[in-house]
């Protein structure tokens, strides 16, 4: 039979708490993904009902897969948050029209202001009725 030594319990026991939060985890982020799927299912989005099944399945592969279950959820991870899996913009004529973190350059061009007749200026400016507003690239 084998001895069970005190050291021995204290490490199984501390690995059991570690256990029981990784399987809480994995339900709490279950449910999440879960909800997930269920509104892309219902706003017609087929892509985010795959991506929430994939999040669930390679959860399944974290809690219970090892350390290759690991490896496996972490090269997940680290594509999921590089964008690997994010929609394509490529259904317009510009592939950064519908990318709200991108802001193309419009051409509006608009007259510096007039600078005040108190201050100091080395050109002239022109007077405040006439400001000046035409199509042209901004300049920067």
């Amino acid at each position: 039979m084998e001895t069970i030594t005190r050291a021995r319990k204290d490490i199984l026991a501390e690995s059991n708490k570690y256990s029981k939060f990784g399987r809480i985890s994995f339900r709490v982020s279950a449910l999440i993904s879960i909800y997930q799927g269920y509104k892309a299912f219902k706003a017609g989005d087929d892509q985010g009902v795959i991506k929430a099944g994939a999040d669930v399945i390679v959860g399944i592969i974290a809690t219970w897969g090892g350390p290759v279950g690991w490896a496996i959820s972490g090269i997940y991870m680290f594509l999921d948050l590089a964008g690997a899996f994010d929609p394509r913009y490529t259904k317009c004529v510009s592939p950064y029209a519908n990318n709200p973190h991108v802001h193309l350059r419009d051409k509006t061009y608009v007259k510096h202001p007039v600078m005040p007749t108190y201050l100091p200026r080395r050109i002239p400016s022109a007077s405040a009725s006439n400001a000046v507003f035409r199509q042209g690239y901004k300049r920067y």
